[in-house]
């Protein structure tokens, strides 16, 4: 859990011994606690209790991985995309070299997985259009180069027997209407991605 805190916050104590005041990272080691002293609280609009859009924005930005951060700012615009209007505004404020760091965002990436993968494959030079409608099959996460499929298979709507039938089905009616289909795991993404791009390399080379 990430706790934003003024900016003088100062003297925390200890959630057991009221005498004694614990470092941020003494912090993290009790609670699991990351502590945020570096927001932007001037801003009027600042809630009392929750970060606003902004804030979270520049603190995902700031804290994590720019990978991981720009998977969350996709999903923002893709779930809530009246409340991202203004989110390469609020990214602009960052320091360059946090700013530099991000990926491209994209609004067609519907998931985390989808937006690594996406960024995995921009960096090598691979480009695809996201979300296509084929008729009689439905959307896909991923087209490249007009006739190889990519999906990217979270356990959250894949790991049970239905979805594993119906993943199957829509790779038989992908194969009728003469697509390749290449299906991911998250494991493989995140831990395996030599085999990710490997066997996309080779799809590519093949079609």
């Amino acid at each position: 859990m990430h706790v934003s805190l003024a900016e003088n916050a100062s003297r925390l104590r200890h959630p057991d011994d009221r005498t004694t005041y614990p470092s941020g990272e003494e912090f993290r080691d009790l609670q699991g606690l990351v502590l945020h002293w570096h927001s932007p609280l001037s801003r009027d609009d600042r809630p009392k209790l929750l970060t606003s859009p902004y804030e979270t924005t520049l603190q995902i930005a700031a804290c994590q991985h720019p990978d991981l951060a720009v998977a969350a700012f996709d999903s923002f615009i893709n779930v809530d995309p009246r409340g991202a209007v203004h989110l390469e505004d609020w990214l602009r404020e960052l320091p360059r070299r946090f700013f530099d760091a991000l990926p491209r965002r994209e609004s067609g990436c519907h998931s985390f997985l989808e937006t690594i993968g996406r960024i995995r494959l921009e960096r090598a030079g691979i480009r695809g259009v996201h979300q296509v409608l084929i008729d009689g099959v439905g959307r896909v996460d991923l087209v490249l180069a007009g006739r190889i499929v990519i999906e990217w298979d979270g356990r959250e709507f894949h790991d049970t027997p239905d979805a594993h039938e119906h993943d199957r089905w829509r790779d038989a009616m992908l194969a009728i209407r003469g697509y390749r289909v290449l299906r991911f795991t998250y494991r493989m993404v995140m831990d395996d991605w030599y085999a990710v791009e490997g066997a996309i390399r080779s799809a590519l080379a093949e079609s």
